[in-house]
């Protein structure tokens, strides 16, 4: 037997593992501007949701008729007639019950409906729903709006999506008087619905709408509706619906689309899950309810009968 050089064994290899401070993850965005982005100051009280009511019961003078009528257009689930019974609710101090509403895809209003108060703080008021806008063939039908304008489509009268009400129609009002016409138009728009994509072929029945209604030269307001939905801090107080940055974003998003100024688009909420009348939520419906009156008294001043 040979003599082999003895090697010393090899030491085992020894890991070390270094624990360091992983980084902080980064801040959330923000939700809210610093500042409102509309003036804000003192509105969301009792006091001033009173004021607005007060306002509202002498608002609109006009020795052509004795009530602002005023159109609801949109898309379906938009939130149309649910805005039509939240101002029922301002003006019942109750929640009120006036036309059907949900989420159904398809529109739940199917007649040329209207809530006309004789008494209270809406009594100025006349607030006219129609079917809500859906892919061709679906829907209201957009050659109907001048005919409404123009108070050729009488109360109750049951839309046809295929084919728009013609003169040749047993229920066309021929020779409509000042109070069968319509004053001011608002578009009802889902908020959350804007923040994604909206359909090209809806874009496309928004744009023949607005074509259509371009020519009537008639006032034009928005409101944008479901913004609890779109913003978690407003849905916890709707006080801070002026200082969301989703909201403002949407209003920008909302002003190209329908080429309207930002200052005649109005977030609001609608009631929907609430058992009370809320003087917070009624705030935004009251403001974008006084412009409408606004606009309607403009329109009587400006455009011979």
């Amino acid at each position: 037997m040979g003599n082999k050089e003895s090697r010393p064994a090899t030491p085992p290899t020894v890991v070390r593992t270094v624990y360091r401070d992983r980084p902080a993850p980064p801040p959330p965005p923000k939700a809210l501007t610093d500042k409102p982005w509309r003036e804000e100051e003192g509105i969301f009280t009792q006091q001033y949701e009173q004021q607005l009511k007060d306002e509202m019961e002498t608002q609109f003078t006009s020795d052509r008729v004795k009530k602002a009528n005023i159109l609801l257009l949109g898309p379906i689930k938009a939130g149309k007639s649910s805005f039509l019974n939240s101002v029922a609710s301002i003006c019942k101090n109750r929640l009120a019950n006036m036309a059907l509403s949900g989420e159904a895809e398809a529109s739940f209003t199917k007649t040329y409906g209207q809530w006309a108060p004789s008494s209270g703080i809406m009594k100025n008021f006349c607030l006219m729903d129609c079917m809500g806008l859906e892919r061709e063939g679906h829907g209201f039908n957009v050659n109907d709006a001048c005919h409404m304008v123009k108070g050729h489509v009488p109360r109750d009268y049951k839309f046809n999506p295929v084919s728009p009400i013609t003169p040749d129609d047993p229920y066309f009002k021929p020779n409509p008087k000042e109070e069968d016409k319509v004053h001011c138009i608002v578009y009802v728009v889902d908020a959350e619905a804007l923040y994604g994509d909206i359909p090209q072929e809806l874009k496309k029945r928004i744009h023949e709408l607005q074509s259509s209604l371009n020519d009537l030269g008639i006032n034009r307001v928005m409101i944008l509706t479901k913004i609890d939905k779109l913003c978690s801090k407003v849905e916890e107080d709707i006080a801070n619906v002026y200082r969301s940055i989703k909201v403002k974003d949407m209003v920008a998003k909302a002003s190209e689309i329908f080429q309207l100024p930002q200052n005649l688009i109005y977030p609001i909420k609608n009631y929907s899950n609430e058992t009370r009348i809320n003087y917070k939520l009624n705030v935004p419906i009251l403001l974008a309810l006084g412009k409408m009156l606004n606009f309607a008294e403009d329109y009587l001043e400006t455009h011979n009968p």
